[in-house]
């Protein structure tokens, strides 16, 4: 009608259109809320799926929900245990973690179960091998961190391993990482893991900074002694007499007598750092470890540029380490794989009362096909190493003392039983008590004679096959030179060098392994090595200065000493390098050179 307004009839229309465009901007705006929401990094909690701290018996549960909050987790999210908290924990899977940049936060405690029965065994390893606590496979960007700290408890496992209790054959690591990209480990302390305590393998820029890891050498050295008594039966007198061989090396040089694989770090890949570590672990204090090609068979290549795959761009520096086996590259075995380590650097490292120092340790082959097995060593650099024989820092103490104190005992305080106070050490430790009571001069005396004037005991009758205590105490005889310089097949204290370049020494309380003297492989490929200011200082050795040990049919090449200095109080063996003869190596010497090395490499 003509009476009509025309702004009244398009009123209405306007209105709903306005309500739209808010009730689009109120949606859009939930929306953005929402995604925030989604997108914000999470602090995960182990409560949250099922964790309980203090709880001994809730070590399952805790291990589960470890495991339910890494899978859970979104990217940026970190998974928190907290400061003032310990939660006893039994793995239950591995992981693998196809999201980024994902953090595990500890600044409380974390105990490892000693429970071996509930140990999980993995079921896709052939010979038995224990869950580690975490495994954690094809991860990018993956953190730990945080001022806690993680008690692996191995006194009960070093115990079971040593008399061969274990269902499976190998116990269980700290850490497992592999394949990941990106990996952060940083400011954590590990103690008293039952086997090695941080492992990497084939991954790829690696950081390792500020981790401290600590081992019971007491408990280990105590378990040592029981372990003699264990198997001695009735017949005490041979397991005393290797008790007292063991006190050589326990009261001079404080070690225990055989290693127990705590390894430090043990890495493999390339682009990797470890840097600013405290260890003490009296096994490989870092093992640059080797890389392998992803297929066999076809010639070995013929050029060190053609092995792309190697572990490589390996660095070490800043490392301070006691009671350490060795600043270490390997072991490397000949393998139709073409295990193999091209490029790693040891710089500024501080080593105090160590078994080894810089140990570059190719192996025996593990081969199908003798013809294409090989291996590879090369470009290896030491510089700036200081071994300091005898002594520990004047701060280790109190630092080590800091460290243990930050573990907080459950508030649910379970007895232990008998078997569990023995293990960690405390009874143990007494065993021999009242046994000898002679006076530590007297003592070293006796024991020292022992050593240096070869005696066998006569009760060890190496004459009729086994002597008593069957596989340890086999007295057998793998070398002697024309210099009389031998290791006997237990000594352990032959393994105990400044500086060994040559076949990896390895002998397991159930004899496995390469040897103490082994034989050396001449498939090994083994190019420039360096060891630049490298010094001994100090202290006992209890047989030479350094040794150098490969093959003379495929000698080392481009290896380079300049600066290296070896002294002691007291070279028990001698003072000088043992090699097998002067044409398996190959090099230079420059600088300062103490005690001559000329004998045992054919100078360019």
């Amino acid at each position: 009608p003509s009476g009509c307004s025309t702004s009244k009839l398009t009123q209405p229309a306007a209105q709903r259109k306005d309500r739209t465009m808010v009730h689009r901007r109120a949606l859009g705006g939930l929306w953005l809320v929402l995604l925030l929401a989604a997108t914000e990094a999470r602090r995960l909690k182990l409560e949250s799926y099922g964790g309980k701290a203090f709880k001994k018996n809730h070590g399952k549960a805790n291990g589960q929900a470890l495991v339910a909050a890494l899978r859970d987790a979104r990217r940026g999210d970190s998974i928190v245990i907290e400061e003032g908290k310990s939660y006893y924990l039994v793995p239950q899977a591995a992981v693998t973690l196809p999201a980024r940049d994902l953090t595990l936060r500890i600044d409380g405690n974390i105990i490892l179960s000693d429970a071996i029965a509930e140990w999980p065994v993995d079921p896709d390893t052939a010979n038995g091998k224990y869950f580690p606590m975490l495994k954690v496979s094809r991860a990018t960007g993956f953190t730990v961190e945080g001022s806690g700290t993680i008690d692996g408890q191995g006194h009960r496992w070093w115990w079971a391993f040593a008399v061969h209790l274990l269902p499976a054959t190998k116990r269980p690591l700290i850490f497992d990482f592999e394949k990941c990209d990106g990996l952060t480990v940083k400011d954590v302390a590990l103690l008293d893991s039952p086997r090695f305590n941080l492992y990497i393998h084939d991954s790829t820029n690696v950081l390792v900074s500020r981790v401290t890891i600590l081992t019971d050498w007491r408990a280990q050295l105590a378990t040592q002694q029981a372990v003699m008594l264990y198997k001695a039966g009735e017949d005490l007198e041979p397991a005393k007499w290797f008790m007292n061989y063991a006190d050589v090396t326990s009261k001079l040089l404080e070690v225990p007598m055989f290693p127990f694989n705590t390894d430090g770090v043990d890495v493999s890949g390339k682009n990797i750092v470890v840097e600013d570590c405290v260890i003490s672990n009296f096994d490989d204090v870092v093992a640059v470890k080797p890389a392998s090609r992803a297929f066999s068979g076809g010639p070995p290549p013929q050029n060190l540029d053609d092995w792309t795959w190697c572990t490589s761009n390996m660095t070490v520096t800043n490392l301070t380490a006691l009671y350490g086996g060795g600043a270490s590259v390997g072991s490397v075995h000949p393998t139709n794989e073409f295990s193999c380590v091209n490029g790693a650097t040891f710089k500024d490292i501080e080593l105090w009362a160590p078994l080894k120092g810089p140990y570059v340790k190719p192996d025996h082959g593990i081969c199908t096909n003798d013809d294409t097995c090989r291996c590879l060593v090369a470009n290896i650099h030491y510089e700036n190493v200081q071994l300091h024989q005898g002594k520990k820092p004047a701060w280790w103490n109190d630092y080590e003392a800091a460290v243990r104190s930050k573990v907080l005992f459950a508030k649910e305080d379970e007895d232990d039983d008998q078997d569990a106070d023995t293990t960690r050490g405390g009874k143990l430790g007494l065993i021999l008590a009242g046994q000898d009571q002679e006076t530590e001069t007297a003592r070293r005396r006796r024991l020292l004679a022992y050593y240096d004037d070869d005696v066998v005991p006569p009760h060890v009758a190496l004459t009729t096959g086994e002597p008593t205590l069957r596989g340890v105490l086999r007295y057998k005889r793998e070398h002697r030179d024309d210099n009389g310089f031998d290791c006997r097949w237990w000594n352990y204290l032959c393994m105990i060098w400044p500086v060994w370049l040559g076949t990896q020494q390895q002998l397991e309380p159930d004899g496995s392994g390469s040897g103490i003297w082994p034989t050396t492989d001449p498939r090994a490929i083994v190019v420039n090595i360096t060891l630049k200011n490298v010094t001994a200082a100090g202290g006992t050795w209890p047989e030479a200065a350094a040794a150098i040990r490969f093959n003379s049919t495929n000698p080392a090449t481009g290896i380079e000493l300049t600066d290296v200095v070896i002294e002691a109080d007291k070279f028990f063996r001698s003072d000088k390098w043992i090699c097998d003869d002067d044409a398996s190596a190959i090099g230079k010497i420059s600088g300062n050179i103490v005690p001559e090395a000329s004998g045992c490499i054919q100078v360019q």
